[in-house]
Parts: C-alpha cells; structure tokens; sequence
C-alpha cells in the first residue's frame, strides 16, 4: 500500500515536471515573438 503512495508521488511529480517545462518553453517563445516585434520599430526613426 505504501509502495503505491510512493509510485503515485513520483507520477505526479513528473506530470508537474514536464508541465512547467512546457509552460517555460512557451514563455521563452512568446518572449522571442515580442522582440521580434518591438526590435524592428524601435529602429525605425521617429519624427520629431
């Protein structure tokens, strides 16, 4: 019964593992996108 816990934690863990792997790869490319984005007009010159 205890072994079951154990086996049942270490699933978990690995389902919130992979999910806050997942969520950090979509942060880093929505960050990239918006640089792509804001990098080309803030190059652009602005009248004054």
């Amino acid at each position: 019964m205890l072994l079951r816990k154990w086996a049942g934690k270490g699933a978990e863990l690995l389902v919130l593992r992979h999910e806050n792997a997942v969520l950090r790869r979509q942060l880093a490319v929505r960050v990239a996108e918006g640089l792509c984005v804001a990098t080309p007009s803030s190059l652009m010159a602005r009248p004054r």
